[in-house]
């Protein structure tokens, strides 16, 4: 019986094998695409979502120099090139940690400012807004799913 059971399951995977070539041969090949300009060398990403081939963000930080801590830094993809998107209000210096999105027009991100304080900014798929994260939360990780979103990290420390 195992024996049976060992020859079917391999003769399946010999059978589904060559559907997989055929697949993996249709497959497009990585790009490298640039970042804007205006982005530094020292610049860092920490993660990236999107919502379709045309609508995708990425976030990190826009880093001055090697020990001082740089500004939060959204970039934005339209399909063809990334564009660097502003941020009015957040003139602090930090970090962007974590970005998901409900929607095209629903974008999340959360981070740290320098002193280490919560921030959390919320964007209409074009302009970016910035929010007050529940009293004594620090998130440190924002995720989307279901057109719900959830803010991760610790309370008061803990």
């Amino acid at each position: 019986m195992t024996r049976r059971l060992l020859v079917t399951a391999l003769a399946a995977a010999l059978t589904a094998m060559p559907l997989m070539a055929s697949a993996a041969a249709q497959t497009t090949p990585w790009q490298h695409i640039p970042l804007p300009a205006q982005v530094r060398p020292q610049a860092a990403l920490n993660e990236a979502v999107a919502t379709g081939p045309d609508r995708a963000w990425a976030v990190g930080t826009d880093a001055v120099g090697r020990e001082a801590p740089g500004f939060p830094l959204v970039l934005r993809w339209d399909g063809t090139a990334w564009q660097r998107q502003s941020q009015p209000g957040t003139g602090w210096q930090g970090e962007l940690l974590s970005v998901a999105a409900t929607s095209a027009t629903t974008v999340w991100a959360v981070g740290r400012d320098a002193a280490g304080g919560a921030r959390l900014l919320r964007s209409d798929g074009v302009t970016w807004n910035e929010t007050r994260p529940p009293r004594g939360v620090l998130p440190t990780e924002v995720v989307a799913g279901g057109g719900e979103t959830w803010l991760i990290g610790s309370r008061d420390g803990a």
